[in-house]
């Protein structure tokens, strides 16, 4: 997806926006192979939380990291959306099966840079919104004003971004047509940057996963099988292990 982020010296806003088409196909190409689309709220809320993670990724640090987890109470579903600002890349996946239902929906935002102590917020949040959820994180952990909104056109997203100075009543006022005549309006280019749907796993990355947690217990992972499968956490990518490749430490 082609990100372009403006400014509005005048009202003290960041306007980010750009069309996720192309981002999205790439994301049901992976599932389709791996996971399977997910069901229609499902699909609605991994295009959202994909959408917001980059939009996220996209006002931040370039070596900020991020993971996003959305616990839904009912259903019990996680949604989790994880990128890194360095690769301008984002990934994720949907959990529907398994999963522990807490006692309310929450928000659970982790940032990383280098030589930076982690940050985790974590937020109760009520409905199945998600660009609601992260206005909420943004008002609550980042202590400034965002709103999300999915335009007409389809693929659209965009983020109005407050900057110090900006009116908070402003943010109210917005709706979906008032933000998108921002777009319209002769605002400053900050930047025009591609981001990719793209996780960055690969065989020796699990194999090292794998070895980190069963090393010495490799009958606990093959529990009599001469082969297991497993899959990326962040994606849902899926390999076969083998006992000699285990052994090995090569996949």
């Amino acid at each position: 997806v082609s990100l372009r982020r403006t400014i509005d010296e005048e009202r003290h806003l960041i306007v980010s926006h750009g069309d996720f088409r192309d981002f999205f196909a790439a994301w049901e190409s992976h599932v389709k192979i791996w996971d399977g689309l997910p069901d229609g709220l499902g699909s609605v809320m991994m295009r959202q939380a994909l959408a917001v993670g980059v939009l996220h990724l996209s006002n931040a640090p370039r070596d900020l990291s991020f993971g996003l987890t959305i616990h839904l109470h009912t259903p019990p579903t996680n949604v989790f959306v994880t990128g890194h600002a360095a690769d301008s890349a984002v990934t994720g996946r949907i959990y529907v099966d398994g999963v522990k239902q807490m006692e309310s929906s929450r928000v659970y935002m982790q940032s990383q840079r280098p030589e930076h102590e982690p940050s985790l917020s974590v937020l109760e949040v009520h409905g199945f919104d998600i660009l609601e959820f992260l206005e909420s994180y943004y008002l609550n952990s980042e202590q400034r004003h965002a709103r999300f909104f999915e335009l007409a056109e389809e693929g659209g997203y965009l983020q109005v971004l407050s900057l110090p100075g900006a009116d908070p009543a402003l943010f109210s006022k917005l709706d979906r047509d008032s933000a998108a005549a921002l777009l319209r309006q002769d605002l400053t280019v900050l930047e025009e940057r591609t981001f990719f749907f793209q996780c960055g796993c690969t065989p020796q990355k699990m194999m090292t996963a794998l070895h980190d947690i069963f090393g010495e217990r490799p009958d606990e992972l093959f529990q009599g099988d001469e082969r297991v499968e497993t899959s990326c956490p962040r994606c849902g990518r899926r390999w076969w292990v083998t006992r000699e490749e285990f052994s090995d430490g090569t996949p």
